[in-house]
């Protein structure tokens, strides 16, 4: 006759408890109607002190076998136990080798340390609908095994994120509209721990043209514009944008041209293809 055998437990082996828990109520699967103890120590089944409350009616049986169950208290950051199970024949039969059952503590809280958008942002495009990347960060917890999700509370619809890797999930939104956005994110890891954090942004659709802040003499023709943009010029009315001169730029703000006592025709586009109108420039001789 064989002695009988463990074949699942719930939390399996290996696992994390919850952030602040200590006590875990564990279940024992076995194949065939056993008494099953467990200790903390590997010692032999008439040894172990704890006896499990086991289910022996075969009516019961599921799908992993009879269900035997225990509270286990005071789990240190890793804690071992082991077990042995011993059936109810007249032979006795006992488990020879004890299962080893392992628990861990998370020792720290699951938190979302960071998002994108962050909470007060600004986001402007130059299309509608919006390309977004909803982004999160998430710190402690149990492992790198934790689902996340968002829901956009104002119009009550939402996704999970696609597994993600060193803690970090991203997920594109391809029809995010112009207005105002309250973006709820949910974690959850494989102990239990959940984290939850909000971000209130505001998308906003660009359609003008960028718009000149000066021009002035700076060794040159020098035009400063209030976001980023190329800015061209020809001395020539009437031209293609794309048949333009570009002006010197580093930063798509201060643009540059030589100066020259002709008539500039200067014409600018932000990052988004929204084009100012054609500006007019006269320069002066400098005494």
């Amino acid at each position: 006759m064989t002695p009988p055998r463990i074949t699942a437990t719930n939390p399996a082996t290996g696992s994390h408890i919850k952030y602040g828990q200590n006590e875990l109520n564990l279940e024992v699967y076995v194949n065939e109607p056993s008494n099953c103890k467990i200790s903390k120590s590997d010692k032999t089944y008439d040894s172990m002190e704890t006896q499990l409350s086991c289910d022996s009616l075969i009516e019961n049986y599921t799908i992993y076998g009879l269900k035997c169950k225990t509270q286990l208290t005071n789990i240190n950051d890793t804690s071992q136990y082991y077990i042995r199970c011993q059936d109810l024949s007249s032979n006795h039969n006992a488990m020879s080798e004890s299962f080893v059952y392992s628990i861990s503590k998370t020792h720290s809280p699951l938190e979302i340390s960071r998002t994108k958008p962050q909470d007060g942002d600004v986001i402007i495009a130059g299309s509608d609908p919006f390309s977004l990347d909803l982004k999160i960060e998430t710190t402690g917890g149990a492992g790198n095994n934790t689902i996340c999700e968002w829901k956009e509370t104002n119009r009550g619809y939402g996704d999970s994120f696609p597994r993600g890797s060193n803690n970090a999930y991203s997920y594109r939104l391809t029809t995010a509209l112009n207005g105002d956005y309250n973006m709820n994110f949910m974690c959850e890891d494989v102990a239990g721990n959940k984290a939850e954090k909000n971000a209130s942004f505001e998308l906003r659709l660009d359609t003008n043209g960028p718009g000149i802040a000066r021009i002035f003499n700076d060794g040159g023709l020098k035009v400063i514009t209030i976001e980023k943009s190329e800015c061209r010029y020809s001395f020539t009315p009437n031209l293609l944008f794309e048949n333009l001169t570009v002006m010197e730029s580093s930063d798509g703000r201060e643009h540059l041209a030589d100066w020259k006592l002709n008539t500039y025709y200067i014409q600018c586009e932000d990052e988004f293809g929204n084009r100012g109108g054609l500006l007019k420039v006269r320069p002066y001789d400098i005494i």
